[in-house]
This record gives C-alpha cells, structure tokens and sequence, in this order.
C-alpha cells in the first residue's frame, strides 16, 4: 500500500473522480494480449473499493479471461452464460 506503484493508482483514481461529469462506467480495453489490461483495472478497481466507492468489475475477455485466474476465484457460470441466459 505504501509503494509508488500504488499511489499512482490512487492518483489515477482522483483523476477520474474528479473529471468533468458523472463518470459511473469504465472500460479498459487495447488491441494487443498482454498490454496489461487486466493487471491495471485490478488494481485501479481496488482503489476505488478502498474508497469505500461501489466496485464491480467485470472481465469480459470471452477469449482469455484473466479475472478468474489473478483473483483465485471459480464461480459455477461464466459471462457468456450469464449472457445467454
């Protein structure tokens, strides 16, 4: 927590709190694997949880999820089921 890592995401945090407008969505997207996507919206989503802000975050990779993976968890449905149903 007290890396400089971490307060740049702290930084990044306000910075788009305090944009102009109601910023409620954020997507994180690039057009290459391994750009590092994931790891940053980690990181930015914990940020914002810290701030006691309401944080979902969604991985929506249908070809190479990483969420699962980074934050060891196994749910009994993927998002092209919850999709499709």
């Amino acid at each position: 927590p007290d890396s400089a890592e971490s307060e740049c995401f702290r930084t990044l945090r306000s910075a788009i709190t305090f944009c102009s407008g109601d910023t409620q969505r954020l997507v994180v997207t690039s057009t290459e694997p391994g750009d590092g996507k994931t790891t940053n919206l980690v990181n930015l989503a914990v940020t914002f949880a810290q701030a006691h802000k309401k944080t979902l975050l969604i991985d929506a990779d249908l070809r190479r999820p990483g969420l699962t993976q980074m934050l060891d968890l196994k749910g009994p449905r993927g998002l092209s089921q919850v999709l499709r149903d």
